[in-house]
């Protein structure tokens, strides 16, 4: 007994030094699922939902990957669309439920090209898209290839498409349904833009930072912001919201790519969409909401975030711990429970505690030795990367 109780001493000390390697994330959103898209889906970027279809559509930004992607609202693959092979570098994706288009935006040429939502042609059986119209977008003084379009959306009520220029400066700009531009605003708050959803419900707008690893809730200049969440992973590119769900979702895409160090896993992560009020705007580290402190079970969490860390992201096995696995009750289980007799649980619970301790320092030890080293700066900035939260604000 006494054995059992040093032993659940060092595994709450464990716990608590994972936590505070994580701290620097105060109020990060639960998933409810995550799914590892790698199969079908190498390198996701930009990601929309379409009312119209009830589907999620993302891109990818590879070379060799002329198609989008349209998924169930669960991330299981449908179908994919193919586009012609003279678009690429495409970095986001909207979805125009109002006039049924589908937009691209290729970065370094700024370049948005619409394509009709449900009218193709065909290719050998493979759906083809046609394409509609296309616009170049300014971004100010902003020329590189490497920071130019990073997000897109549009709003559902207007027709007005809202497009992102990443970084150098943080920059969205605001242009009218045939690509006629007409306001632009630069925002302070995030180190860059990876993605944009609008919200038809609370006509809003959500803003996606990779370097922050953080989403915005804003007003439609983008430039006043109402509250900001944290997310439990890196490089996240791709953001949708699905009001048509009870209670509404948010879906974000991972991108795996990485300059240098470990690459991360390609995911899509389903969360339910945070309310206004309840991140950091009324931000009180003694009172935590209780999605941070009772997290909602996730299907899949434990197996994305493993194989994050088995990459080299050593933040990742937090996560891996913090969110609770939805699973049944497996066989053994219930087996247990029902014919084992009550007057051997005991001992035999003490037996399986020390068996699971010693399970759990063995693999502590050999994930330690496996570990990589994670990369800690941005190439384009060349300066150390920080997160937002790591002082207590």
């Amino acid at each position: 007994r006494g054995h059992s109780q040093i032993c659940l001493f060092f595994i709450c000390c464990s716990a608590l030094i994972y936590y505070s390697e994580a701290s620097h994330k105060y109020l990060p959103l639960p998933p409810l699922f995550a799914k590892n898209i790698k199969s079908f889906a190498k390198e996701p970027s930009g990601l929309t939902y379409c009312a119209s279809t009830n589907r999620i559509y993302l891109n990818c930004d590879k070379s060799s990957c002329h198609y989008i992607y349209e998924l169930d609202t669960e991330a299981n693959p449908i179908q994919t669309l193919e586009f012609d092979e003279k678009h690429h570098d495409i970095e986001a994706i909207a979805c125009n439920d109002k006039e049924g288009y589908l937009y691209i935006a290729e970065e370094g040429n700024r370049r948005v090209q619409a394509f009709l939502l449900d009218d193709y042609s065909s290719s050998h059986g493979q759906k083809v898209l046609k394409e509609a119209y296309n616009f170049h977008v300014v971004t100010g003084n902003s020329t590189s290839s490497r920071s130019g379009l990073e997000g897109m959306t549009v709003n559902t009520k207007t027709g007005d498409i809202y497009v992102a220029n990443e970084k150098g400066p943080a920059m969205i700009v605001r242009c009218h349904e045939n690509g006629e531009e007409y306001e632009s605003n630069v925002i302070n708050y995030a180190r860059d833009i990876s993605g944009l959803a609008y919200d038809d419900k609370l006509d809003l707008l959500w803003v996606l930072s990779d370097q922050n690893e953080q989403v915005f809730l804003t007003d439609l200049t983008g430039t006043i912001v109402y509250d900001s969440w944290d997310l439990p992973v890196t490089n996240p590119e791709g953001i949708a919201i699905n009001n048509k769900v009870k209670p509404p979702m948010l879906y974000i895409a991972t991108d795996p790519s990485a300059p240098s160090g470990p690459q991360y896993v390609p995911l899509i992560l389903g969360f339910h969409k945070p309310e206004n009020g309840t991140g950091y705007s009324y931000w009180d580290h003694q009172h935590l909401p209780k999605y941070v402190t009772d997290p909602p079970p996730c299907h899949g969490c434990h197996d994305v975030f493993e194989e994050a860390y088995e990459n080299g992201f050593e933040k990742a096995y937090y996560w891996e711990n913090h969110f609770p696995e939805a699973e049944t009750r497996n066989l053994a289980t219930i087996l247990v429970s029902v014919l084992v007799p009550q007057f051997l649980f005991v001992p035999l619970f003490s037996l399986f505690l020390d068996l699971g301790c010693t399970a759990f320092f063995v693999r502590k030890r050999m994930k330690r030795v496996r570990r990589m080293p994670v990369a800690v700066e941005d190439p384009d900035l060349g300066s150390e990367l920080t997160f937002m939260g790591e002082d207590s604000p």
